[in-house]
């Protein structure tokens, strides 16, 4: 069992704010681009998007089209937000990414063209079997899939800090993550203490509580940075002391009431998890 399953619900809530914010934003500019520049109609716009997998009956369809191409538009804006989370949770470089110097733009600056060339060049023409036709709306398209896809997805997506582990009050997530970290020294000699009681966390698992004092940190910036500069040998000590223990953890997160919150110790050893599976040898 990995860290992302320790994490499902913050996983969860990442996935539908950024689903929902993308289906907004793109949609909105799709509507109305192709109400102001092409002398459409949203209605049209929606029909379209249903016209591939209905076909050209779409257009004739009413209401019932447009809904199933509201659908498939929101569906979409889901399914490349869930590959960003699994890319961002995956990939160190991306996390890297993320971290640098106005790092939320240049990922977005990456990923909404990437989502473009991936749906217009391959996914839409396979379903309609028709080659893609490149013109001028093809590229205002790739453009704008920098603003209004890759953005909302990259901004809504990334790691934030939950409030029961942070006292500092970071305002908006578009901020570069270097940014965030300058203004408000979310560097890992800043980290809070963490103190757990052991009476809190189950007999067999009292032996990691030093290393979830140590690991567990909730601020996504900080805990980056506390894994960037620490020793080798510390990180060893901690992929070994995990090494097949994941499951046992993992159940003790997951054995608490539905809707019941984390307590300290528990967050503490989710976020150990996820500090274990960010530096574990791939």
């Amino acid at each position: 069992m990995t860290a992302a399953a320790s994490g499902r619900r913050e996983l969860g809530s990442r996935l539908v704010r950024a689903g929902l914010l993308t289906a907004l934003v793109d949609g909105l500019f799709s509507s109305v681009l192709n109400v102001v520049a092409y002398r459409s109609t949203v209605s049209r716009l929606f029909q379209g998007v249903a016209s591939v997998l209905v076909g050209r009956e779409a257009f004739n369809g009413g209401a019932a089209t447009v809904v199933i191409g509201v659908l498939m538009h929101v569906g979409v804006a889901f399914g490349w937000s869930a590959v960003f989370l699994f890319l961002v949770l995956r990939s160190r470089r991306v996390r890297a990414l993320l971290a640098s110097p106005y790092g939320v733009i240049k990922v977005a600056a990456l990923y909404g063209p990437f989502v473009w060339m991936v749906m217009s060049l391959a996914v839409i023409p396979i379903l309609v079997h028709r080659p893609p036709t490149i013109g001028a709306r093809w590229w205002i398209q790739l453009v704008g899939h920098i603003p209004f896809v890759g953005l909302p997805i990259v901004a809504s997506s990334r790691m934030l800090p939950p409030r029961s582990r942070s006292r500092l009050e970071v305002p908006s997530p578009i901020l570069p993550a270097r940014e965030l970290q300058q203004q408000y020294g979310l560097y890992a000699e800043n980290r809070p203490a963490i103190r757990l009681d052991p009476e809190r966390v189950p007999a067999p698992l009292r032996d990691l509580i030093p290393l979830a004092e140590t690991w567990g940190i909730g601020d996504d910036i900080i805990r980056f940075d506390f894994e960037q500069k620490a020793p080798e040998a510390a990180k060893r000590e901690l992929v070994e002391s995990l090494d097949g223990r994941t499951n046992e953890v993992d159940e003790w997160l997951h054995s608490r009431p539905p809707g019941a919150e984390l307590s300290e110790e528990a967050a503490a050893f989710m976020y150990l998890l996820i500090a274990w599976d960010e530096v574990r040898p791939r």
